[in-house]
């Protein structure tokens, strides 16, 4: 059943400017019966993309195609918009189990995969940007249990299978014809439990792919395995090094251990946090979410040198079993996931929580003042500044200050010399006002 909750501060800043998020809001969506989070995607429209499966038949759940007198599961696809309102809803399936495993975005909309217990094989289902199905079908093959999926350049998308003692990958058109399938690696006898974690396309049109290899749970080791066009392999990353492995804007991977590798598979730096999933920044710094018990972190902030800006811890905010980060359209965060705790009651719903984006905690975004040019090289420009102060203060995004300046509180116009400033993002003051920049 949807929830409201209007949730205080988590803590209170001891310093006069921070950097460090503060939930905006906070929902739930379900029934009386489990939800089960698959994932989470921003939409055009700046709301978001809520898929998973329902046992429920009631709440927010309509249509469920499964049987009340049974335990059943629908694929359930949820639409909410930017403040976090449930749009529409609805479910996908039969009168038995269907779910959803995997999602991932593709050119024109977004791919899932999974399984229909009236289909053999492994399920696809394919949406359009708006959210409604266009499309389903199976692939038939050994297990019909598609590991992790990814959309690629052309419109159409990649999977990864599971298996006993290879690792393949299969290519698919937008119509979900299979193009082609690559054995990436035949391990023999080695292992004979071979999972895939992560699945991306490289700006270069290869791909990397990370699994786990197992004999008989006896032993396990973790790869990743950096592939060409030609499917050539080009580098590999051995070792218990955490994951998920995501990719990063220079070719280059992170792992959930904040480790940071460049496109030849060499270490660069250590950052030595956590998280079950991250997201890169514009300015190459990550935020790590991390989902697990409540004494952990919640999110974590490291600039592209993997020094730790901030922490979030989790406070009094609900127990998280699953979830996934999003970067928000206004530069926020998003969660969303399933949660089991909320004030002492256990709850099997869909939840989704929202932060406010970093520079508008304890600061006012700017309504008061205009600055130009923005990027800017050597002078910033500060027009018809605010009246309630005569001075201004720049801090770099770790809120570290950087410079002062006094002026009139009559000036229209204020000019101010930043050529000393190295590159990077910055925040401008002006008495309870403030502003992002870039210099150039």
């Amino acid at each position: 059943m949807k929830k409201n909750f209007t949730l205080i501060a988590l803590f209170i800043l001891s310093l006069a400017f921070s950097q460090v998020p503060e939930v905006e809001w906070y929902r739930t969506f379900g029934g009386s019966g489990i939800e089960y989070f698959t994932n989470a995607h921003n939409m055009n429209d700046g709301g978001y993309l809520l898929i998973g499966n329902t046992q429920s038949y009631d709440g927010d759940v309509t249509g469920n195609h499964g049987n009340p007198n049974f335990p059943t599961s629908d694929i359930w696809i949820v639409k909410l918009n930017s403040e976090g309102d449930l749009v529409w809803e609805y479910t996908i399936g039969g009168s038995w189990n269907d779910a959803v495993t995997n999602s991932a975005p593709t050119t024109d909309g977004y791919i899932l995969s999974g399984h229909r217990h009236d289909m053999l094989g492994a399920w696809f289902g394919k949406l359009n940007l708006e959210g409604n199905l266009i499309w389903e079908r199976t692939y038939l093959n050994n297990s019909g249990i598609i590991n992790v999926i990814t959309g690629t350049s052309d419109g159409g998308f990649v999977f990864s299978e599971y298996s006993y003692n290879k690792l393949n990958i299969s290519k698919a058109n937008y119509s979900g014809d299979i193009e082609w399938t690559n054995t990436v690696v035949d391990y023999g006898t080695e292992y004979n439990d071979v999972e895939a974690h992560i699945l991306y396309q490289t700006s270069d049109g290869g791909y990397g792919i990370g699994v786990t290899a197992a004999f008989n749970t006896e032993y396990a080791n973790s790869f990743l395995y950096k592939l060409n066009s030609n499917l050539e392999i080009e580098c590999v990353l051995e070792g218990h090094y955490g994951f998920p492995i995501k990719p990063t804007s220079d070719d280059g991977h992170i792992s959930n251990i904040g480790q940071k590798y460049n496109s030849n598979c060499e270490l660069l730096w250590d950052a030595d946090v956590f998280g079950h999933t991250a997201v890169e920044l514009e300015d190459g710094g990550f935020i790590f979410f991390n989902q697990t018990g409540e004494d952990y972190h919640r999110l974590r902030k490291i600039d592209s040198n993997g020094t730790i800006l901030w922490t979030l811890d989790n406070g009094d905010l609900p127990y998280l079993s699953y979830g996934k980060l999003l970067k928000t359209s206004d530069d926020g965060y998003l969660i969303a996931g399933k949660t089991s705790v909320i004030e002492g009651n256990y709850i099997d719903d869909f939840y989704v929580i929202k932060y406010k984006n970093e520079l508008s905690t304890n600061e006012v975004e700017n309504k008061d003042f205009k600055i130009y040019p923005n990027p800017v090289k050597d002078v910033l420009n500060i027009q018809n500044p605010t009246n309630n102060s005569s001075y201004l203060e720049i801090f770099d995004l770790s809120g570290k200050l950087l410079m002062t300046k006094n002026f009139k509180e009559l000036d229209k116009v204020i000019t101010l010399n930043i050529a000393t400033l190295p590159k990077g993002n910055y925040i401008i003051r002006i008495g309870n006002f403030s502003s992002k920049f870039i210099k150039e």
